[in-house]
């Protein structure tokens, strides 16, 4: 080894973990119920499987914007090459304008943000990231990222309130970042993918369920498993159930809603419930009935309700007929996650490839 080798821990790596959960948000109208069991699952596990150096949560009031990125911030500086940092994260996911979006306790932070925080994470260090959230799916899935002057300025503003006396310092850094690209490899599970809905806690249940044996899963072989899970645990009767139930809130009853098109195209409307989603094309006509008829009988205040329950429609068609989670890619190679076991330290490949560079 020369004497000029740069600082890494490939050979001794040290892990990091953030866990992330919400139920109890500043507007409680988005108030959720399983989240913050999110967060005592994974500390469980980690504690018990994973000899990670330092363990953080943030839950309810503590998950903030301003403390989230001072959380990411405080792992970027604390990590070398070759150290393995997890995240986790339970709350409200949407999309908006073609961005996934996390909901925290004040306030969301969305994908172009979120891209912005991972640029100060040094080459080679290995972030496993998991979404607990409706529309994730590719929350850091690699692309062209731009990120906005009103998307900088939020985060920017927001610190300078929270630590008065660092205005020099943060424009330094943001403006480093801003430069700068995504070095560390980054790889993503999210429940969910970018158009469709689930129960929050979702991926707790499952893994409490099977159980999973994490430990000796890659995070494709994670996420195929989940999709076996989440196709036998949702029975198309009852997701049929749970539509008609919902319907019952609107400003029409089923019987009213089939009068209006027993003599149109949507005449198949009652095949929706009496033949209880026998193939893909019911389904997805079913969908398409209901989004069609939306603007005809509901009232206003039935809107966000309608529109839930065509969210649970989709979901349950991608729980069927599609690919829900999904895995997705940033920053250097991912190749190296496919021959590497979920949240582990040490990988001898990995180490063997690049700790070279560092020598």
């Amino acid at each position: 080894m020369s004497n000029r080798a740069k600082p890494n821990n490939f050979t001794n790596p040290k892990g990091y973990a953030l866990f992330v959960g919400i139920n109890e948000f500043s507007n409680p109208g988005n108030n959720l119920s399983h989240c913050v069991d999110d967060v005592n699952y994974w500390k469980n596990e980690f504690e018990l499987k994973y000899d990670y150096d330092k363990i953080n949560s943030l839950i309810n009031d503590q998950a903030t914007l301003e403390n989230f990125m001072c959380a990411i911030w405080s792992l970027a500086a604390r990590t070398l090459p070759g150290d393995v940092v997890t995240i986790t994260i339970s709350t409200h996911g949407l999309m908006n304008d073609k961005k996934n979006s996390l909901l925290l306790y004040n306030q969301k932070i969305n994908e172009n943000q979120f891209h912005f925080l991972l640029k100060a994470f040094k080459p080679h260090v290995r972030i496993f990231m998991i979404t607990d959230a409706c529309q994730s799916g590719t929350w850091i899935e690699q692309r062209n990222r731009t990120i906005l002057p009103g998307e900088l300025k939020q985060m920017k503003d927001l610190l300078k309130t929270t630590f008065p006396n660092s205005h020099t310092d943060l424009d330094k850094l943001f403006e480093n970042q801003e430069k700068s690209d995504v070095v560390a490899l980054v790889n993503h599970l999210a429940s969910a993918n970018d158009y469709t809905n689930v129960p929050d806690g979702i991926l707790t249940k499952f893994n409490e369920k099977v159980p999973l044996h994490l430990e000796y899963l890659n995070i494709v072989d994670y996420r195929d498993l989940l999709n076996a899970c989440f196709k036998s645990a949702y029975d198309l009767s009852e997701a049929v159930k749970e539509a008609y139930d919902m319907l019952h809130r609107y400003s029409k009853t089923y019987d009213a809603i089939y009068q209006d098109y027993k003599n149109t195209d949507f005449y198949f409307f009652k095949s929706y419930f009496t033949e209880k989603f026998k193939s893909q094309k019911t389904m997805f006509l079913t969908i398409h009935a209901i989004e069609s008829s939306r603007d005809n009988f509901m009232s206003d205040k039935k809107l966000k309700d309608f529109d839930q329950s065509v969210g649970f429609l989709k979901s349950h068609y991608q729980y069927h007929f599609g690919t829900n989670p999904v895995v997705n890619f940033t920053g250097l190679s991912s190749s190296i996650f496919l021959n590497s076991k979920l949240f582990k330290k040490y990988n001898a490949q990995f180490a063997s490839t690049y700790k070279p560079l560092y020598d």
